[in-house]
């Protein structure tokens, strides 16, 4: 049970609600919704293709993490700029990410300030603990 909606970091925050970042054609992004639809856990879904976030959300997102962490490793893209041989500065890395969603490394699952990036089970299983 899920709700599906659109959100911004700017809103209200409930505490720690769930959300998932995900492109619909993604496998990994898949597994992700369906793992927590399986656990009957509450979540709200982004579509980062269709409702791309803005430079000032990824900012937020990213927050004090790795900026580089954020980038899809196995985008085509990303390893012909060399992003992650060459990591360019964090704000480039924010413009770079909003311009386009498909840079960005899916899923995402994040609980509060705590985050899981790409498809892992074992810390998906860890920010539900």
């Amino acid at each position: 049970m899920h709700s599906i909606g659109h959100w911004f970091f700017g809103g209200p925050r409930l505490g720690d609600e769930i959300r998932l970042f995900w492109k619909p054609t993604c496998v990994s992004c898949r597994r992700a919704k369906w793992f927590l639809s399986d656990l009957g856990v509450s979540f709200e879904e982004r579509d980062v293709i269709k409702n791309p976030l803005s430079a000032e959300e990824v900012d937020r997102l990213i927050g004090a993490g790795n900026p580089i962490a954020y980038f899809n490793p196995k985008n085509p893209k990303v390893k012909a700029k060399g992003y992650l041989q060459t990591p360019p500065p964090r704000e480039e890395v924010v413009k770079i990410l909003a311009a386009d969603g498909n840079l960005l490394r899916r899923p995402i699952v994040t609980m509060g300030e705590r985050k899981v990036l790409g498809w892992d089970e074992k810390e998906m299983k860890a920010l539900l603990a």
